[in-house]
């Protein structure tokens, strides 16, 4: 067994034991328990340290039916937009009522820093008002990568001051964004493809006016052939207002430190001896 974990240093002890149950030598031999197999590895040195894991606290699911309860909020891979280049769009959109709550052309970036979500998400409460979750994909702007039990990120810290839930999709379930990704689609074939602008004023422009024309007019499918505002005339605004002047005064740091109280972070020391906790030595 400890040569065959030599040979393979990725297999483990179920798999070893099975593998000899196929060995006609051994196949009806009795054979030690995974766990004294696993044991002897440790013992002989064979075996790696394993990172301990801590999910980031998860909002309690939303209830069904009301709009401005989740929004989606996710960046589409750079589009070709004629006079422009490469344009990234990242969307935001209301999963109950369909409501495309924002949408921003990022210019010049295939990859948008936490500024540029954090001005898109600023001028979706501005126009619309504070939803009570917001979910992300696990990009490294929004999710902790560097450990298997993250921190939150100063994204998640800020809406967790103003009291927006967040919550993540899973691991490879791009199906729990179906919503966003679908607009993605959408508005991209409606909006951009075969469309000119020569700055990029004129490129936000003209999708604010196309994404208002889709909330307001025109049908969805999904919606039993009603546009986002006939179908749930409510969610033109969630009814928690929003200014950014008003901020300071919002910040409340309990939430975050209530979160963080029921989390558990663990890292290894450093060889000098120092330990990272979110990137911060």
């Amino acid at each position: 067994m400890l040569q065959l974990r030599r040979r393979h240093p990725g297999w483990g002890a179920a798999t070893i034991r099975a593998d000899l149950r196929t060995d006609p030598v051994w196949a009806e031999q009795h054979l030690p328990r995974r766990a004294r197999i696993a044991a002897s590895f440790k013992h002989a040195k064979l075996t790696r340290r394993y990172n301990r894991h801590t999910a980031l606290p998860a909002p309690v699911p939303a209830s069904a039916g009301r709009p401005h309860e989740v929004w989606e909020l996710d960046a589409q891979g750079p589009v070709v937009v004629e006079h422009r280049g490469r344009v990234c769009l990242v969307n935001v959109i209301d999963t109950t009522s369909r409501l495309k709550v924002e949408r921003d052309p990022c210019l010049d970036t295939t990859n948008p820093p936490r500024e540029t979500y954090q001005r898109v998400v600023r001028r979706a409460f501005l126009a619309t008002g504070l939803p009570r979750q917001l979910s992300f994909a696990r990009g490294t702007v929004f999710f902790d990568h560097t450990t298997t039990s993250p921190v939150p990120t100063r994204l998640h810290v800020w809406l967790r001051s103003l009291g927006v839930a967040v919550r993540f999709t899973r691991v490879r379930r791009p199906t729990d964004h179906a919503h966003v990704e679908r607009v993605h689609q959408t508005l991209t074939v409606q909006t951009v493809l075969g469309q000119s602008w020569p700055d990029g004023t004129a490129v936000s422009a003209g999708l604010d006016a196309r994404r208002s024309m889709r909330n307001a007019q025109i049908p969805c499918r999904m919606l039993s052939g009603r546009a986002s505002l006939q179908a749930y005339p409510e969610a033109g605004h969630t009814g928690r207002f929003y200014q950014p002047e008003w901020e300071a005064e919002w910040l409340d740091l309990n939430r975050v430190y209530h979160d963080r109280a029921t989390c558990r972070w663990f890292r290894r020391v450093a060889q000098h001896g120092s330990v990272a906790l979110g990137g911060i030595d």
